[in-house]
């Protein structure tokens, strides 16, 4: 069976690693037994040349494993080598992403034929274009990027203090008043300060309603502090939303470069109530999850973008607020 027979087609038609999960999921279920995860490098991680891959796969003695890398550009699987998990079903490998700047997929594949397998260990210099016959993916598929510096760096992005420094742009105008504090402020204070609330406050008010202040959302389960599965049904509770804002739920990580994955649109029901399905990758690691708002279009169509969700993004989209509290599970 080919990857193309099997419904992939060329990464830049289709969203990211959905090609490889259609193949996946197309396969034959002669190889069910078998089941694998990816701890390490972490989706839409950054990775150097060489590194490390390691996780955790369980099969039948009959089988055999070998990790693939995939660049999303080309048709092009390159074998990395055969897996051999211990006791524990855990395992390790050595992985190379050859070139800078490109987006790579990694996954495990598992197969019973004998001729398949030699094939895959032949073939780490030379990649095969298709996946061998009697070849299943086991795994999910993992995309990272290669980095273009010589180490993968972990930038420090802080998405939540850039929206909370918009918040807090209007305390400079009390820095531009010490001239008239000397000499003027009591009367002005006096006078001033009762025309400026009765004006100004109904006109405040309906820019916060415009910013979303007015939203607020909860997120019911998983509680804070709590280990968590690969996937969840996330729950929770909004109120004060209006029809034209859009709202999200957010998984990000606290490591490898604090990437923000939107896990999908939040469509609450009559009493305020939604579910979403998130999704949290490697065991051992700490997430943080929450709610965004907006009334952006484009911030909008950015967060529901497939690619947003399988590469992350480094900051929160222009006008997008965060109306929840942050809850920190592990991935257990």
């Amino acid at each position: 069976i080919t990857l193309k027979s099997a419904g992939l087609q060329p990464p830049s038609t289709q969203p990211l690693h959905s090609a490889a999960e259609a193949a996946k999921e197309s396969f034959n279920e002669s190889d069910s037994q078998a089941e694998a995860d990816i701890w390490m490098p972490e989706e839409g991680s950054e990775v150097d040349k060489n590194m490390m891959i390691n996780g955790w796969l369980e099969k039948t003695p009959q089988q055999r494993s070998f990790l693939i890398i995939k660049p999303q550009e080309f048709e092009q699987l390159y074998p990395q080598g055969e897996i051999f998990p211990d006791k524990n079903g855990q395992w390790q490998i050595k992985g190379t992403y050859p070139t800078r700047g490109y987006y790579y997929e990694t996954f495990v594949v598992v197969t019973h034929n004998p001729n398949s397998a030699k094939q895959m260990e032949k073939s780490r210099a030379h990649p095969l274009r298709t996946l061998p016959e009697e070849t299943e993916i086991v795994s999910d598929i993992i995309v990272v990027e290669r980095s273009l510096e010589t180490t993968a760096p972990i930038e420090p992005i802080e998405p939540e203090i850039e929206v909370y420094e918009e918040e807090s742009e209007p305390e400079i105008e009390e820095e531009s008043e010490p001239e008239i504090e000397e000499e003027i402020e009591p009367e002005i204070e006096e006078e001033i300060k009762p025309e400026i609330e009765e004006e100004s406050e109904p006109e405040i008010e309906e820019e916060t309603d415009d910013k979303n202040v007015h939203a607020v959302a909860k997120i019911t389960f998983p509680e804070a502090g709590t280990a968590v599965e690969k996937r969840v049904m996330i729950t929770g509770i909004l109120e004060n939303s209006t029809p034209e804002q859009r709202r999200f739920l957010i998984i990000k990580s606290q490591t490898f470069g604090k990437k923000l994955y939107p896990q999908g649109e939040i469509f609450p029901d009559e009493s305020g109530q939604w579910t979403v399905k998130g999704i949290y990758y490697s065991p051992g690691y700490n997430y943080e999850t929450f709610v965004v708002i907006t009334n952006n279009p484009e911030s909008a169509k950015q967060l529901e973008n497939q690619r947003s969700r399988a590469y992350g993004l480094k900051t929160l989209p222009e006008e997008t607020e965060i109306i929840s509290d942050i809850i920190v599970v592990k991935r257990q």
